[in-house]
């Protein structure tokens, strides 16, 4: 299924946000890092907007990763301390 069929099929922000995040991941995997820089970091403000935490947990995994691969061992760093605080407000039930 290609990217647009994708889109079109899932009408709701959660299904489309999830559908752009896979594509940012299916992106950094065959190393197309300006487009899993702009795929994510579109999921991740979508995923926000849904207050979708364990969504916001993953992108924020994901896009360390290519910060990492991409030269930006420090924003890597930054996302996977918000990732980490967002997943202990959780467990805590705080947030």
């Amino acid at each position: 299924m290609n990217y647009s069929k994708c889109l079109k099929l899932h009408q709701d922000k959660m299904q489309e946000a999830t559908c752009i995040f896979q594509m940012g991941v299916i992106h950094l995997r065959t190393k197309e890092y300006n487009k899993a820089q702009q795929h994510l970091n579109r999921a991740l403000a979508l995923f926000e907007q849904l207050d979708a935490r364990q969504a916001i947990i993953d992108c924020l995994k994901q896009r360390s990763i290519l910060l990492k691969m991409t030269g930006r061992p420090d924003l890597a760093h930054l996302d996977i301390q918000r990732g980490a605080y967002l997943e202990n407000q959780g467990e805590t039930g705080m947030g």
